[in-house]
């Protein structure tokens, strides 16, 4: 009998952070082999990237339990031995880059391993030849997009040849095209035979890809199993503590099927009443006075670089309004002018009926609340009430200590007040970061890719606080590539594309806009594909497709 030893096995893993009280990974066992593809989900500070960085050994220090490479414990392994072992690709590519151009920064971990010039050269072009980069290969990494970069640091970590690749919420930050392009990519190097821990948030793509699926909460891994049997069977213990399947899963779970084909849910459809969902109004009709407007809006980066050209839209008071577009398109440089960020070249910027132009950020903040994509470049106070109360307090406004609890309370970081910032996960600090902006109560909120590091749950939480805001009156701007957070939350939808204005719709316009998805890489989610292959108009959310006992039929 041959006894196969695991590719990655971990036995008893525990892990404290200095100065907490729980574990941040406690007690997990599990194996890898080699060659597959697993992907590991949890809520916002479960233990993920915990746990990767122990395998990686960027933590070395404190752990109990034992981690083995081959059969080899890796704390035997040296950095240069354990490098060669298991490569990490982490979730902002940027961190990782040492070269200007991409054949530097993926020669940069073998030229330190010592290896010959042909070697290493071979190497490179390998790496590059796996990610689908070879035509980038003398580029200037500055000037790629979001997707190319990722692609160059996994061939940066590819090109040490390592056992194991763990990603660490690598598409988090790209637009859906991005996305997709690390996901083939990543498909690719399975079929080579490369062994790959994926760590995700957003399943919706991503489950079709992997052989298998655990998910982790309070530092223990709950599930193992396929990636179907994980996230449809126990789906409501699930969206409990944040996860959120995949939407074609929760359709079948819900249907009674054991598979989630399209053929498969398309046929169980059929069979049940069309949905009657009420077609929203399109922005024209909703009469609502302006809260903001841009008029011929064009901005150029450092004289030179057009990023704005001509923007021109209204936005009314109280709506919901997602800006999407591809990496670069301009959408946060919209957004920016509205705070005094950035400074129109042209035309005029008006919030609240005055021109924006004329006021400065501290008095504009007052007005408009911007999340940033990075959490930790609006945090630096030492804890976190500290932080949320920094603003109000800053103002002299009345009853700091009861906006900072309630702007506390809505994000559920309550037990976190006396804890510094820095210490809290990414999507902890970006609840942080959010808090502080609602302890401001600004009439305009401008969430700039609220995904990034959050679980599905928190932030479902969070876009129904701000769809509760935008009820009151409040105006929210979500940008952001997730097209299923467009469906379920946005009633109207700017596209932004090469600095320029290309679309202004609801949600059901923009999803029938087929040539213009086409043209950016985009697929529809599931939900709306579906239900545009049944005929059924305004289906957006699996929640419309599952609306249909006694609707009246497609097209209402």
């Amino acid at each position: 009998m041959v006894v196969t030893i695991p590719l990655l096995a971990i036995d008893d893993l525990t892990y404290t952070y200095p100065r907490t009280d729980w574990p941040a990974v406690d007690g997990v066992s599990f194996t890898v082999e080699p060659g597959e593809f697993v992907l590991l989900t949890g809520p916002s500070g479960c233990g993920k990237s915990t746990l990767a960085n122990l395998v990686k050994g960027l933590i070395r220090e404190g752990a109990t339990g034992t981690i083995a490479i081959d059969g080899v414990p890796t704390a035997s392994l040296d950095p240069p031995d354990l490098a060669q072992r298991v490569g990490m690709v982490f979730q902002n590519p940027d961190l990782q880059f040492f070269g200007v151009t991409v054949r530097e920064d993926v020669a940069f971990g073998p030229e330190n391993l010592g290896l010959p010039r042909d070697e290493i050269r071979a190497r490179v072009d390998d790496a590059l030849e796996a990610v689908g980069c070879t035509h980038v290969a003398r580029r200037v990494i500055s000037t790629l997009s979001g997707g190319e970069r990722q692609r160059v640091a996994i061939a940066g970590a590819l090109a040490m040849r390592p056992r194991l690749l763990i990603l660490d919420e690598p598409t988090s930050d790209l637009d859906p095209g991005g996305r997709q392009e690390i996901l083939e990519a990543l498909a690719d190097l399975r079929r080579r035979g490369v062994t790959i821990l994926l760590i995700e948030h957003n399943l919706e793509e991503v489950a079709e890809y992997a052989d298998r699926c655990m998910v982790m909460d309070r530092g223990r891994v709950i599930v193992d199993s396929t990636p179907f049997a994980a996230l449809s069977n126990p789906a409501d213990r699930l969206i409990e503590i944040g996860v959120h399947p995949p939407q074609r899963y929760r359709l079948a779970r819900a249907l009674g099927l054991g598979e989630a084909s399209d053929r498969i849910l398309l046929d169980a459809l059929r069979a049940r009443p069309a949905p009657a969902v009420r077609l929203a109004p399109s922005a024209e009709e909703n009469g609502r006075p302006a809260a903001v407007v841009f008029e011929g809006v064009t901005s150029d980066r450092d004289g030179r670089q057009r990023v704005l050209d001509g923007v021109s839209c209204r936005i009314g008071a109280g709506e919901f309004v997602a800006i999407v577009g591809r990496n670069g398109a301009g959408k946060s440089t919209l957004a920016g002018h509205l705070i005094g960020f950035l400074r129109a070249t042209a035309g005029t910027v008006r919030v609240e009926d005055e021109d924006a132009a004329g006021q400065p950020v501290s008095v504009l903040a007052r007005r408009v609340g911007y999340l940033f994509q990075n959490p930790d470049h609006q945090l630096f106070m030492d804890t976190v009430a500290g932080e949320v109360g920094f603003g109000p307090r800053n103002y002299g406004i009345d009853d700091v200590e009861g906006r900072v609890g309630r702007a506390l309370e809505q994000i559920g970081l309550t037990a976190f007040a006396a804890r510094p910032p820095q210490s809290l996960s990414r999507g902890q600090r970006q609840r942080v970061a959010v808090a502080s902006i609602l302890a401001m109560e600004p009439r305009v909120m401008i969430l700039d890719e609220p995904t990034t590091g959050q679980d599905r749950g928190h932030l479902h939480a969070l876009l129904n606080d701000m769809v509760e805001l935008h009820r009151s009156g409040r105006t929210v701007l979500l940008i952001t590539h997730d097209l299923t957070l467009v469906a379920s939350y946005a009633e109207r939808v700017l596209v932004m594309d090469g600095g320029r204005l290309v679309f202004d719709g609801t949600p059901e316009a923009f999803f029938d806009e087929t040539a213009l998805l086409a043209s950016l890489g985009w697929n529809p989610p599931v939900a709306v594909r579906l239900g545009r292959t049944l005929g059924w108009r305004g289906v957006l959310t699996p929640e419309d497709l599952l609306a249909g006992e006694g609707g009246d039929g497609p097209g209402v």
